[in-house]
């Protein structure tokens, strides 16, 4: 098949997925609407198998822009008319404006590019960390993931095809797909830094502190965080009731072997887990788990956040905390 037959039927795959627009250089961009806005997202790799209804415009970037600049005036406002004084002591730190809330459309594709194009082809897990967002707290899990078994590195970069958008938290977050040397395809997810777009390595590679296979056979009975598939389920007996208790079947990434978990009964973490686990859905969440001894399912005893990526992070990271 030629290159040229290969992009045609990508195209009609991706516009049978509901994919609005691509751009002639081949670009994908999605606008965020509806429940997507609230937080649609998905991990990387389910962006284009799933069909995420958003696209990335200039309207999304600048429609952010606008509103924190609206957001920033109005407080402004409020403290020169109640305190004269704490004008001086709270005037606006230009630095805490990250670079997709100064930067327009094309600017964030090409610093998209430069980022996945940067971890791609780095020779060494310190190189990588340069383009990781949190580089230096990431480093040594990064060090430690690519020393397991079955850990492969992206072989050079030989192309940037896609570029896909979501919304969670309130930030905005970029699919990339890239391909190494090798042909071996890649999706990495990617966040605002404070001087460009950098990769967000956990939710990329979808980390846990233990591989998921060894996960499974070990069955730790210390708390374990992990990155996970969650899909809720009722047990027959409960049926019935009007609030019944729900299981999870759990899946790593890319993973076929999966587990059945339940949440302390009770707690705040099973009220979570029902609220933003939807029904007949797989959803990505970011858990610790452990085995209790004599039980047939493991327990989540944490929702350490919703998704894969972590934007509270991302925030604390540019805010230099």
């Amino acid at each position: 098949m030629d290159r040229e037959e290969e992009l045609r039927l990508r195209r009609e795959k991706l516009r049978q997925q509901g994919v609005q627009r691509i751009r002639p250089e081949g670009k994908l961009f999605h606008e965020a609407v509806g429940d997507d806005a609230e937080g649609g997202y998905l991990d990387p790799e389910a962006f284009v198998e799933k069909g995420m209804s958003s696209r990335f415009t200039r309207n999304l970037i600048l429609g952010t822009a606008v509103v924190l600049g609206l957001m920033l005036v109005g407080i402004w406002v409020l403290i020169r008319l109640s305190s004269p004084e704490a004008v001086v002591a709270m005037k606006p730190k230009e630095e805490l404006v990250t670079f997709v809330e100064r930067s327009n459309p094309g600017e964030v594709e090409k610093a998209v590019d430069e980022a996945v194009r940067g971890f791609m082809s780095a020779a060494s897990p310190a190189e990588r960390s340069r383009f990781v967002m949190g580089g230096d707290e990431v480093l040594p899990l990064m060090e430690e993931f690519y020393g397991r078994a079955g850990a492969v590195l992206p072989n050079g970069c030989a192309e940037i095809p896609d570029q896909m958008s979501s919304v969670a938290g309130g930030e905005l977050l970029i699919g990339a797909r890239g391909v190494d040397l090798d042909g071996r395809e890649i999706w990495l997810s990617v966040i605002s830094g404070m001087d460009g777009m950098l990769v967000d390595w956990e939710s990329t590679v979808g980390y846990g502190e233990l591989p998921w296979s060894v996960f499974l056979d070990e069955r730790p009975s210390e708390e374990v965080l992990m990155r996970v598939y969650l899909l809720r389920f009722i047990d027959e007996k409960e049926v019935e009731k009007k609030n019944p208790s729900y299981f999870y079947r759990i899946s790593g990434k890319n993973q076929s072997r999966s587990l059945i978990a339940e949440p302390i009964r009770g707690s705040e973490v099973e009220s979570k887990l029902a609220e933003i686990v939807p029904a007949s859905e797989s959803h990505p969440a970011t858990v610790r788990l452990r085995f209790r001894e004599g039980q047939p399912f493991a327990e989540i005893t944490e929702l350490v956040h919703d998704l894969w990526v972590d934007t509270e992070r991302a925030r604390r990271v540019n805010q230099g905390q």
